[in-house]
């Protein structure tokens, strides 16, 4: 495992840990993660041990508001809490960046390209690449459409694509740790979130399950004792993959605000007649027993692209695949079936 970081644009530090080139290979895809909230790019090294023997390179990121990676700005924060789209295209620029210095040092191999993954609240900042397509100077334009291959993205919550969440959900049945009102403190939500969060929750099958009603879904607090992943973390495991302190500048993006400068990205990327990076491929990764936020996310994405397919212009071609019988951390609680997932998702690009 390589551990490396680069210094991008205004004295801005990205961390990031490497899978390294496959061997004997020239034409390997190059997946860059972006990590969930409170649980870091580490979590992905299981995968990363995997990668070669798949033919992969995986270069798991550490996001900003992380150890490692330089620390969101004051002025930044409140952009995000304001909404602003200076904000959200702010994580564009970095990521472009990061991509731009990574294939530069690395000679990355056009044939193989670059895949973006974002897991859970990662996403946000894969959609940020869609802020303000047409404001991208003509050189970033021209690397994308030469590198950037293929969109994944894991679980995300509904938050995490600005989705709107029908006014049926909005009753007291319905869990979440960040309205948990018997948690007065964010650091008293953001522990019932670790627990939440890693749960493998237990809803009715997805095909019974609607975006209009909450009938099926699971809304306990966590799953029972050993259907939990954190459960099974030793205190170095949890020094090693997990970091509450970054958690805040995450939740601080679920306002309405930033919601709806989301939602507009979204929508430019997966239900647009006419998208900036034509041949880009997408591919959405649910699992079964993640937590309702991003069940309801998958579901009602599917939704809105089978909406969009009735379309005379569609011609996204996006593949939604399911991990069944695990939760929202799959790469972790089976590493080897994810890295297989990923192995078939990717050989759609070339």
């Amino acid at each position: 495992m390589l551990n490396g970081n680069f210094t991008l644009l205004n004295d801005i530090k990205i961390s990031f840990t490497d899978s390294g080139a496959p061997p004997n290979a020239d034409d390997y895809p190059t997946l860059i993660i972006l990590h969930g909230g409170g649980f870091g790019a580490a979590s992905f090294q299981p995968i990363q041990s995997l990668a070669p023997e798949a033919n992969l390179r995986i270069v798991a990121l550490t996001r900003r508001g992380y150890t490692g990676s330089t620390p969101y700005t004051d002025s930044e924060m409140q952009g995000f809490q304001e909404g602003t789209r200076e904000a959200l295209e702010g994580l564009a620029v970095v990521l472009v960046a990061f991509m731009k210095a990574f294939v530069e040092k690395e000679k990355i191999p056009s044939s193989g390209g670059i895949a973006i993954m974002g897991w859970s609240i990662g996403n946000l900042t894969t959609m940020s690449l869609f802020s303000n397509p047409d404001g991208l100077d003509p050189d970033t334009k021209s690397f994308l459409e030469v590198h950037l291959k293929h969109i994944i993205l894991y679980d995300p919550p509904y938050q995490a694509l600005g989705l709107d969440l029908h006014p049926s959900f909005h009753t007291s049945r319905v869990y979440s740790p960040w309205t948990d009102t018997s948690m007065p403190t964010l650091d008293d939500k953001i522990s019932k979130f670790f627990y939440w969060a890693s749960s493998s929750f237990e809803h009715n099958p997805i095909a019974t399950l609607s975006t209009t009603s909450p009938d099926g879904y699971d809304f306990r607090q966590r799953a029972n004792p050993g259907k939990c992943l954190v459960d099974s973390w030793s205190e170095e495991d949890k020094k090693k993959y997990w970091e509450a302190s970054g958690v805040p500048s995450d939740v601080i993006t679920f306002g309405p605000e930033f919601a709806a400068l989301l939602r507009q990205c979204t929508s430019k990327a997966l239900f647009s007649d006419s998208r900036f990076l034509p041949n880009l491929r997408f591919t959405y990764l649910y699992t079964t027993r993640g937590p309702w936020m991003t069940v309801y996310a998958y579901l009602e994405v599917k939704r809105l692209y089978e909406e969009y397919l009735r379309g005379e212009n569609a011609s996204l071609d996006m593949e939604f695949v399911g991990i069944e019988d695990v939760g929202h951390c799959a790469h972790q609680e089976s590493s080897q079936r994810f890295v297989e997932v990923l192995r078939k998702a990717l050989a759609r690009q070339v």
